[in-house]
């Protein structure tokens, strides 16, 4: 099921506590092997919170096993962010889960049709080495997609329909700017901010391969668990949501 999860990383100046290293120490405690460090990953660190003695993140899971693993992490299990002195954290207390759903729930329709995304940490899409920070349908919904089937294991909506479903999608409003990021293993520049879609796609029809709006929202309604786009393990593309139910011939009212 995905769930949401906090840890309280003490003894360690923030300053010290790199998204790379925190990324380090999950991946040693999932214990993944090289194939799966190097694929698309089952969590993503969805928020930091930097104190005078320690940090608090928000790890997002969307696997079973992983889920199972973060709460078998103990308090006082030793963290240690690089090589020099002064840089060894503890985990503090047993990480506590603080929201979870089902897949079954994440399908339910809520029959929404307007959803604002709000961008809290830089969101960037990689191709042939190049950032393409601009957060379109098409990347969002794909990026999703296939996060739907890696957590769930079974697709929401095959790779060829989601083009045909990332049409019927209006950019309705956007307020963004570009961030250069460094938490990444290289630097990339992302989009922050907020963007607004409005579903303008009408009925699809039964060949389509999906059932318009509500498949939009249930994706959507992943990407709190998952993150978007590249590198959600070091931190990017952390999103909220906001949907609502609107007339698409009025999307402002």
């Amino acid at each position: 099921m995905p769930s949401l999860w906090t840890i309280d990383i003490i003894g360690v100046s923030s300053r010290h506590v790199r998204n790379s290293g925190i990324h380090r120490f999950l991946s040693a405690w999932f214990a993944e092997s090289d194939d799966e460090h190097a694929n698309p990953k089952c969590y993503s660190l969805r928020e930091r919170v930097d104190g005078r003695d320690g940090v608090r993140i928000v790890v997002g899971i969307i696997d079973d096993r992983l889920a199972s693993l973060i709460a078998e992490l103990p308090a006082g299990h030793g963290i240690q962010f690089g090589e020099r002195p002064g840089r060894f954290g503890t985990v503090a207390r047993a990480p506590w889960c603080t929201q979870t759903t089902t897949w079954a729930d994440l399908r339910a329709d809520q029959r929404s049709n307007q959803w604002r995304i709000w961008l809290r940490t830089p969101m960037t899409f990689r191709r042939n080495g190049l950032d393409q920070p601009w957060p379109a349908p098409f990347q969002i919904l794909d990026s999703l997609r296939s996060r739907w089937l890696l957590g769930s294991g079974t697709p929401l909506i095959e790779k060829d329909a989601v083009a045909q479903l990332a049409r019927g999608v209006a950019v309705t409003g956007a307020e963004l700017s570009t961030e250069d990021c460094s938490w990444p293993p290289e630097q990339v520049f992302g989009a922050t901010g907020v963007v607004e879609w409005t579903w303008s796609g009408g009925r699809p029809a039964e060949e389509a391969g999906h059932c318009g709006a509500a498949t939009v929202e249930q994706l959507l309604r992943l990407a709190e668990f998952s993150g978007v786009g590249a590198y959600p393990q070091h931190g990017l593309g952390s999103v909220d949501v906001e949907a609502r139910r609107t007339d698409p011939r009025h999307p402002r009212r």
